[in-house]
């Protein structure tokens, strides 16, 4: 039974993968990231105030929720953040320093997932499992309003356009 779940798992990520890149340019890498922050952002922030309702809920109920949540923050990670920030990374870097900058944002990247697995486990003993959600979900709030604020939308704009305004930005 665990391997056939396993199997669903790996098959429904994929299908949602390759519909997020369908809906990347549809949407807009912007949108997209926007959309799917704020969903991570509530999602984890639900599973954080479950964890404070252990003793009223019941242990099937609050189960069932959680992995519903579950679902639906993994649904909207593979939807955009999973895949849309490397659609977004390759347009940021001009051709000729693109080989370095994706280098520099795949390093930061595993980095940074280094640094959250290696601490998650301290963060709970901190803060407890609701204390661990709602720091994700801030995590997911700061996301939402970077790509809000500072992301420019680059779908149905050709690559020499979005390369010829970096490079006008960067000369100045």
């Amino acid at each position: 039974m665990t391997t056939l779940f396993q199997l669903l798992v790996t098959v429904g990520i994929l299908v949602i993968t390759m519909t997020a890149f369908f809906l990347i340019e549809r949407i807009g890498r912007k949108k997209l990231l926007i959309y799917g922050a704020l969903v991570m952002f509530m999602s984890t922030a639900t599973i954080g105030l479950l964890f404070l309702f252990t003793d009223q809920i019941s242990h099937n109920l609050l189960q069932s929720l959680m992995l519903i949540d579950i679902m639906i923050y993994m649904i909207a990670f593979v939807c955009s953040w999973g895949g849309g920030v490397w659609v977004v990374c390759t347009e940021l870097f001009p051709f000729n320093a693109r080989m370095v900058g994706i280098t520099m944002t795949t390093l930061s990247h595993w980095l940074s997932a280094g640094i959250v697995l290696n601490f998650s486990l301290e963060i709970k003993e901190q803060l407890g499992n609701t204390g661990l959600f709602w720091s994700m979900s801030g995590f997911c709030l700061i996301g939402l309003i970077i790509v809000a604020v500072y992301l420019k939308e680059t779908a149905k704009i050709a690559l020499a356009s979005i390369y010829n305004e970096v490079d006008a930005h960067t000369m100045r």
